[in-house]
């Protein structure tokens, strides 16, 4: 089965407002969907970023990759990048509320999906969770990968994991923000903890790679840069900075 797809760009010069537009969408989304989504896919880019970029600059910028709940019970699973200071394209796939993802993919096993596109297509292309789920392929992370990664994050990890275990389970729990200058390492973060969630918890978890805003973020996990990092002692968040200062004392959480 081969899910509806939409694209969301920045603005241009002509649109007349500054919201973003659709630059491409699947006549099956609802209005409402695509209403509620735009806010859901839309980049800031991070402070400070120039107005022009080298190629190597421009692909240096965080990616926001993310899950999203939307209030009818559906979900968007999406990759937004950068394409200037302003500019930023954002490809979604619309999952409705009564269907599971091809292959009984987990959502972040899609980051590394070859079928994520920088621009609107000029056809119909397969969207990249049913391509990834035929391919057969795992995704961006090997297990001996993520065995790096844990490895370099081991101060960490029992903190991290348990806090994630419990906002996957309680909505009311803190937002889980994770500070690493690479949002590469926020998915690895998080396929490291859908490994070992069960999987009615691992299949729902949203989280976002990359905001500047996590406050403002409708998702339990979130990855900012260092400079957007909230307050520590703010009791909304639980704050895990990745490379940062090693936790003091046990986590005091037997599931991590």
């Amino acid at each position: 089965m081969s899910l509806a797809q939409l694209h969301y760009t920045a603005p241009t010069a002509g649109d007349g407002g500054s919201a973003g537009r659709f630059a491409a969408a699947d006549s099956a989304i609802p209005g409402p969907v695509r209403a509620e989504a735009g806010p859901l896919l839309a980049y800031e880019a991070p402070a400070g970023t120039p107005e022009r970029l080298s190629d190597g600059e421009l692909r240096a910028l965080p990616v926001a990759f993310g899950f999203s709940a939307l209030s009818d019970g559906s979900h968007l699973l999406s990759r937004t990048v950068a394409l200037g200071a302003a500019g930023f394209h954002a490809h979604a796939v619309h999952i409705p509320a009564d269907a599971a993802l091809p292959g009984r993919l987990l959502p972040v096993a899609a980051w590394g999906a070859a079928g994520w596109l920088s621009a609107p297509p000029g056809r119909a292309l397969p969207d990249p969770l049913t391509a990834l789920a035929l391919s057969g392929a795992p995704g961006g992370f090997s297990r001996e990968w993520l065995g790096d990664f844990a490895v370099s994050r081991g101060p960490w990890l029992a903190a991290v994991l348990g806090d994630i275990r419990r906002t996957s389970e309680d909505p009311s729990a803190p937002q889980v923000v994770l500070v690493e200058r690479h949002s590469a390492d926020v998915a690895r973060w998080i396929a490291l903890a859908v490994a070992v969630l069960p999987r009615e918890y691992a299949e729902r978890l949203t989280f976002t790679t990359y905001t500047r805003r996590p406050g403002s973020a409708a998702h339990r996990v979130v990855g900012v840069l260092p400079q957007d990092a909230p307050d520590v002692r703010d009791p909304r968040f639980r704050v895990h900075v990745g490379g940062g200062p090693h936790p003091a004392g046990p986590a005091g959480d037997p599931w991590a």
